[in-house]
């Protein structure tokens, strides 16, 4: 029951976003972190459409559209509505990201989706490059934590 009430929330939070206009560059949080072992994972997220935005930014974008792993969406059986508007605010934020890592140049032989998860205001993603950090990475990209 638990399930179907959160993916029922998720359905109404993601109704209006049918027709939502692009993700502003400045409303996109995206943070890099190289690891001990030099592999290099990022996160990215987005404001869910109707939420009130935050005006933090930086990152980039993927490989390419067609190597895209899709994580689970939530729990539930979505009717069609709630899936395709869960799907374009996934889609929204796989654009975003593809952005993101063209601009920044992190991940240059693409990724691999670990987690996509939501908040109350924003949809998240995990990801891993799929190379590990060059000595020029650990200068270009320094950890923040």
């Amino acid at each position: 029951m638990k399930h179907l009430s959160i993916a029922s929330a998720i359905a109404l939070t993601l109704a209006g976003c049918a027709h939502s206009p692009p993700v502003a560059p400045k409303d996109i949080f995206f943070d890099t972190k190289i690891e001990s072992d030099s592999s290099k994972v990022f996160s990215i997220s987005i404001p869910l459409p109707g939420k009130n935005r935050s005006h933090k930014s930086s990152g980039q974008g993927r490989e390419k559209k067609g190597n895209r792993n899709r994580g689970d969406m939530g729990s539930g059986m979505p009717n069609k509505r709630e899936a395709d508007n869960s799907d374009k605010v996934y889609e929204a934020l796989l654009d975003a990201l593809d952005d993101k890592l063209a601009e920044t140049g992190y991940c240059t032989t693409g990724y691999m989706e670990v987690d996509t998860h939501q908040s109350d205001t924003r949809f998240h993603l995990l990801g891993e490059c799929n190379e590990s950090a060059s000595a020029q990475d650990k200068v270009h990209f320094p950890n923040a934590y």
